[in-house]
């Protein structure tokens, strides 16, 4: 028997040096995962890292275009400890240097180049298939947190990646937008982070954060003002009406994004507004004009919100041959707050709510319209007791309700306005123009009188005037002739004075002295 050659080893060897080199590669790089971008910038075949976390767990083995040439293939090697890399659930992205509103990622690929970046899943069925990411994901499979969904008649603000506040803090992020089936709400996933997410209940209120919010309303001009990164990134709000904090809501809870219950609302006021409860339409009939009243108009009574105006229509009275508006308004009762567990409860009994609003409307309750001011002119419906009002049937088997209403003070006042123009208008100002007129004209002519004649005149006797007060003040000077012979005068009325007192004396002394004389002399004869 002839022993087998010695030639036959090699190609034994090579086929299990062929088998280990198979088993190494196998053990080492894992199975290949196939990729599909919609194109591959960046990246180059056997350059391009694969990442998980900053970690390099493969690269780029090869790019090639589709069959249809409408995307890339890319084929990825993973490393040996990455081979479950190929899941149904893993997410492929390439991250690329990104500079957006309030968002800047991927810099350190300005220096590295583009990389692809891994999410690893959690399914256990594998596939070595996978649809890219156009961009990252808002939320890893390994977050901790709870999602939800929240329903909308539009988008707005809720973009991919758009924050979620809870009192002023990120708690969240906005994961997809899209459209329901029938075209005419959006969906929007959102995703709150743990713990955070236990503060989500069944009664948590979900808002719009929209930067600066301008609104004209019955209360006027308001402003609203949010945090300055929202200008640029949008975003939403919520909290939860209650003080305490009740059960989590569940995963994947569904909110409305409406200006309901369970609203995501346009702001934060209407959001956190009270339970509506049971609704309650009404018809108002007015006479008046209303330009200024519109749809969502509040409806306050005694100044609180219970209601907003649904409808205005126009309406013909044969009877009168005349038009008049047909308001119709939706009433919330709960809105009254505390006041409503005073009052009667219908508890479903439509009739006893009748009767209630026929006592009502007997003790005086009438709905005016009313503009919330002078200058800016939106009018709202107050709803009041005018218990000075004619009294008013009400019917209470009409379907809908009629509510009775007046004519507000507005009217009233525009009424007397033109009552006043009309007796303006009726009084002859055109005779008492000319009137005027010529009594200015007579005016006009004293006036010139005074200026041409009587001034100058009078200009020349105060400066006669004025030179006779000179004249005098110069004859009274002490200098003067005139006031030395006075001073001359005074002194011998003064001498002469004193000689009739020692007359007087002597005659008393001696009254004989008128017939025989006196020897004694004189004062005035200086002996």
């Amino acid at each position: 028997m002839r022993r087998p050659s010695a030639v036959w080893l090699v190609p034994v060897l090579a086929a299990l040096a062929t088998a280990m080199f198979l088993a190494w590669s196998a053990f080492s790089f894992g199975a290949k995962v196939v990729v599909t971008f919609d194109d591959a910038t960046g990246l180059v075949a056997g350059k391009t890292t694969v990442r998980y976390r900053g970690v390099v767990i493969g690269h780029v083995s090869a790019i090639a275009l589709s069959e249809s040439r409408t995307d890339v293939r890319v084929d990825i090697a993973p490393s040996s400890h990455a081979r479950d890399l190929a899941r149904s659930d893993t997410r492929f992205w390439v991250v690329k240097p990104h500079i957006g509103p309030g968002e800047v990622s991927g810099l350190e690929a300005m220096m590295t180049g583009a990389y692809i970046a891994v999410d690893f899943g959690h399914s256990t069925t594998s596939s070595q298939r996978s649809v890219g990411l156009a961009s990252p994901p808002a939320v890893v499979n390994d977050a901790a947190g709870t999602f939800y969904t929240l329903r909308s008649a539009y988008a707005g603000t809720a973009a991919s990646g758009s924050p979620i506040m809870h009192r002023g803090v990120r708690v969240g992020r906005v994961v997809a937008s899209t459209l329901d089936a029938d075209g005419r709400h959006v969906a929007i996933g959102i995703f709150i982070d743990a713990p955070n997410d236990r503060y989500v209940t069944a009664d948590t209120r979900f808002w719009r954060l929209n930067g600066v919010s301008l609104s004209m309303g019955s209360e006027g001009l308001k402003v609203d003002t949010e945090a300055l990164s929202t200008l640029m990134t949008g975003g939403l709000a919520f909290d939860t009406p209650r003080r305490e904090i009740a059960a989590a809501a569940p995963a994947k809870t569904q909110f409305a994004l409406a200006k309901t219950q369970f609203a995501l609302a346009e702001n934060a006021e209407s959001a956190m507004a009270l339970v509506d409860g049971p609704a309650y339409y009404l018809e108002l009939r007015f006479d008046q004009t209303l330009r200024g009243l519109t749809v969502d108009a509040p409806v306050d009574f005694n100044g609180v919100s219970v209601g907003k105006v649904t409808s205005i229509a126009m309406d013909f009275e044969a009877s009168r041959f005349y038009f008049s508006s047909i308001v119709g308004i939706t009433v919330y009762p709960h809105r009254m707050g505390r006041v409503f567990e005073r009052l009667p409860q219908p508890d479903g009994d439509q009739r006893a709510m009748e009767r209630f609003l026929e006592e009502m409307v007997r003790h005086g309750l009438r709905a005016q319209a009313r503009p919330s001011n002078v200058l800016f002119g939106p009018m709202y419906i107050s709803l009041e007791f005018k218990p000075d009002t004619p009294a008013v049937a009400f019917d209470a088997t009409a379907r809908p309700l009629i509510l009775p209403t007046y004519d507000g003070s507005m009217d009233q006042m525009q009424d007397q306005a033109v009552k006043i123009m009309n007796k303006i208008a009726a009084l002859p100002l055109d005779e008492a123009g000319e009137q005027l007129a010529k009594t200015l004209g007579g005016v006009k002519q004293v006036l010139y009188q005074l200026d041409t004649k009587v001034l100058p005149a009078s200009t020349a006797e105060l400066q006669s005037g004025k030179e006779a007060l000179a004249a005098i003040a110069r004859t009274f000077n002490d200098d003067a002739p005139a006031m030395r012979r006075l001073e001359a005068g005074l002194g011998e009325v003064q001498r002469t004075s004193r000689a009739l007192r020692w007359l007087m004396e002597s005659l008393e002394r001696n009254p004989e002295s008128l017939l025989w004389g006196s020897a004694t002399p004189s004062p005035a004869s200086g002996r």
